[in-house]
């Protein structure tokens, strides 16, 4: 409702674009576009390369989406879009009586999501996101971990871990934003993926930040204990205030300061103990280990707190609210999504990737609705196996993969530590690893555990095995991994 000429504007003969905030939309359009008025009548390609152009001079360059208004011949624009090879996705037509439509609507947002799905390829504005940090629109669960991590990070440290691709760094980016509101804290966040797993690239890294860079020029060649001396002057600028840091990804630093008898996290520690700052570590296998460890310093250091896949009421919703607000019919929704819930086990990652492959069928068929047959379909594909194992695997080792294919071999349910090391035993494979295994495929989110009892979480890996048909070479194949290993 604000008045156009107070946004930016860019000009050119009769064309003349507003960079605009976009509305809340589930779908996939930047946060900011371009609202094109066009007063020709005559449109081609180079109308829509002039469009294009225009849109960069408003600074939109790295991913653009644009309204286009055209008062005379919006069917013709529409065709210049569609011949115009990259930028077919890119702008949406609307004429005036579509615009007045929409304004006069209710729920505009809705209707104006409605036009944008009309025109452009649907596989352009998927909101199912696969790589990354998801985005807030997508980000669904964890309530009780973010209450958790930020009302009481005041006195705690905690330690996040959990496998790859289920949401630590998501939910570490919403609670650093919520921590950075709160003028009680003073918050930074560091991906140690960007750095060397060195103390040389800790440091550069941390340096990044302006409140560290400020005091670098007091060491010369910083040493695992000067990062006592940094993080309390940076807490001294504003003591009244407690200073959060956050690493996330730490187990490769883990493992080098493993080798140089952890000085850096026994300073972290030490930091903790003088309340100078509170820490928030995630990371996987390494640290997981680390917090049971007598001789780490993170033993009795941090609050573990372990990330599984979502409970199933927010897991329905990430099905279902996004093909809702896309306007597409899930056929026989509650089969279709039970089926979903089964192969996926609510794991975030595959859940999103299952509904972008469907989305990818609805495209295909032009026809707006999801049915069984197209989840039984994309979930037996070879394509859906390769990314599920990607996911669900993630640093799982040889042993720790081959305790999982025999239990799928041996045909239980349920079973017992006993139970396994008897299965192993069976097949002539040592068990001296298997409490450790264990730790790790509960910590994967591959094992449930209830007290002494232990299921598969993804049943769809034993079906799939069999499906292929090849579960004992493929157990056979581990085995000789593993004994080689051991003969090493």
């Amino acid at each position: 409702h604000r008045d156009l000429h107070s946004f930016p504007t860019r000009r050119s003969s009769d064309l003349q674009a507003f960079k605009v905030s976009a509305p809340t939309l589930r779908i996939n359009v930047p946060s900011n576009l371009a609202f094109i008025f066009l007063e020709n009548r005559d449109h081609s390609v180079g109308t829509v390369r002039a469009m294009v152009d225009l849109v960069r001079l408003l600074g939109l360059e790295s991913r653009y989406f644009g309204a286009a208004l055209a008062f005379y011949s919006p069917d013709r624009l529409r065709q210049a879009i569609r011949d115009s090879g990259p930028y077919r996705s890119e702008f949406v037509v609307l004429d005036k009586n579509t615009l007045w439509e929409i304004l006069a609507k209710t729920s505009p947002v809705r209707r104006f999501t409605q036009e944008i799905l009309n025109q452009v390829d649907l596989m352009a504005v998927s909101p199912f996101e696969l790589a990354g940090p998801v985005s807030d629109k997508m980000f669904y669960g964890r309530i009780e971990e973010e209450k958790t991590l930020t009302r009481s990070i005041m006195d705690n440290n905690f330690a996040v871990v959990a496998n790859r691709k289920i949401g630590k760094t998501s939910l570490l980016e919403r609670v650093t934003r919520i921590l950075e509101q709160d003028p009680d804290f003073r918050v930074f966040s560091f991906d140690l993926q960007r750095a060397e797993p060195n103390y040389s690239g800790f440091f550069r890294l941390l340096f990044t930040s302006e409140a560290f860079s400020r005091h670098a020029s007091r060491i010369t060649d910083p040493t695992p204990m000067n990062f006592y001396e940094l993080a309390a002057a940076v807490r001294d600028e504003d003591p009244r205030r407690r200073l959060v840091l956050i690493f996330d990804e730490v187990d490769d630093l883990l493992i080098f300061d493993q080798e140089n008898k952890t000085q850096l996290f026994k300073t972290a520690r030490a930091l903790s103990q003088k309340s100078v700052c509170r820490f928030i570590f995630v990371g996987s296998k390494i640290l997981a280990r680390s917090l049971t460890d007598p001789d780490s310093p993170f033993f009795n250091f941090c609050t573990a707190l372990r990330l599984g896949c979502l409970d199933r009421t927010h897991a329905r919703r990430l099905i279902t609210e996004p093909f809702q607000e896309m306007g597409i019919a899930i056929e026989n929704e509650s089969q279709v999504v039970d089926r979903l819930l089964e192969v996926s086990a609510a794991h975030p990652n595959i859940l999103q990737y299952a509904c972008h492959q469907l989305l990818r069928k609805v495209n295909q068929k032009n026809i707006r609705v999801v049915s069984l047959q197209d989840l039984e379909e994309t979930v037996k594909s070879d394509e859906f196996d390769q990314y599920f194992g990607s996911v669900v695997w993630g640093q799982a080792d040889a042993y720790e993969r081959l305790v999982i294919y025999v239990m799928i071999a041996s045909g239980r349910t349920s079973f017992r530590l006993e139970d396994m090391g008897a299965e192993l035993d069976k097949r002539g494979i040592s068990t001296r690893r298997l409490k450790s295994a264990v730790d790790v495929l509960n910590l994967y989110s591959l094992l449930n555990r209830v007290d002494s009892e232990m299921s598969l979480t993804f049943s769809y890996l034993a079906d799939a095995s069999r499906r292929r048909g090849n579960l004992e070479d493929v157990i056979a194949e581990l085995a000789e991994d593993v004994r080689g290993i051991r003969t090493e």
